[in-house]
C-alpha cells in the first residue's frame, strides 16, 4: 500500500502505527528468508571456515563447535551482531573468507548495499588465510612439530583450532614468533611462513605507529 505523504496526515495515530508494524514485520520475514536462503547455499565445507572467522565476536563462542551454519547466524543475531536491519557483518564474513557470491544473495534483500563492517580482528582474518593455504601435507607436517593427535588435525580447520586452543596460535607478537621459529627451516611450509610473518611484521607496524601517536 503506497500512501502519499498529505493521505498519511489524514491518518490516525493507530492506523499510522499498524502501518509502521507491518513494515517491521515485513523487514524481519525478508531477513529471515535471507538466512535460510544463505544457509542453504552455503557448503559444509565452508562451514568450519566461517566458524574461525567469527569465533571471537561470538558471547558464548565455545557453543559454536557443533553449531549448524543456521545456528552460528542464531548466536550472531542473539549477540546483536546480525539483524534485519544490521547486516554488515555478513556482508564482512563472505569477504574474509572469499565467499564474496553470497553477497548476491543479500543484495537481493538488501537496497543499497550497507556498508561492511570491521568486526573480524586481523588475526582471525589471518587464520582464515592460514587455514585455506594448509595443504594435506601442511597439516601433517604442523601437527607433528606441535603433537597435535590425529583426531585434533584432521582438516587444516581442525589444527587451526586445535592450536588456537592450546595457545600455539594467538594475537600475541612473541607466540607468532615462536611459531615461525619452530616452522622456519620446514621448506615445504614457506607459504604459511610468509601468512604468518606477515601478519607480525603488520602488528609490529602497528604497535610502532600507536607509540608514535601517544608521545
Amino acid at each position: 500500500m503506497c500512501v502519499s505523504p498529505f493521505f498519511a496526515l489524514k491518518l490516525s495515530p493507530k492506523i499510522l502505527l499498524d502501518m509502521s508494524g507491518q513494515r517491521q514485520m515485513n523487514i524481519e520475514d525478508n531477513f529471515r528468508q535471507m538466512i535460510v536462503k544463505l544457509a542453504s547455499d552455503i557448503e559444509d565445507e565452508d562451514l568450519p571456515m566461517i566458524k574461525v572467522a567469527v569465533y571471537d565476536i561470538i558471547n558464548n563462542a565455545g557453543s559454536i563447535e557443533n553449531a549448524s551454519i543456521i545456528e552460528v547466524f542464531t548466536l550472531l543475531q542473539n549477540g546483536a551482531n546480525i539483524g534485519a536491519t544490521n547486516v554488515g557483518l555478513l556482508y564482512e564474513i563472505f569477504e574474509v573468507t572469499g565467499l564474496q557470491d553470497l553477497h548476491k544473495i543479500i543484495d537481493q534483500y538488501y537496497y543499497p548495499r550497507p556498508s561492511s563492517t570491521l568486526m573480524i580482528s586481523e588475526f582471525r582474518r589471518m587464520l582464515v588465510d592460514l587455514g585455506k593455504t594448509l595443504q594435506k601435507e601442511d597439516v601433517e607436517s604442523v601437527a607433528r612439530l606441535y603433537g597435535v593427535k590425529r583426531k585434533d588435525s584432521k582438516t587444516s580447520w581442525d589444527l587451526v583450532n586445535s592450536l588456537t586452543r592450546q595457545l600455539k596460535l594467538d594475537d600475541n607478537i612473541e607466540t607468532m614468533n615462536s611459531f615461525i621459529a619452530l616452522l622456519k627451516d620446514q621448506k615445504n611450509l614457506k607459504n604459511i611462513l610468509q601468512i604468518v610473518g606477515s601478519f607480525v611484521r603488520q602488528k609490529q607496524e602497528n604497535q610502532r605507529v600507536q607509540g608514535m601517536d601517544m608521545d
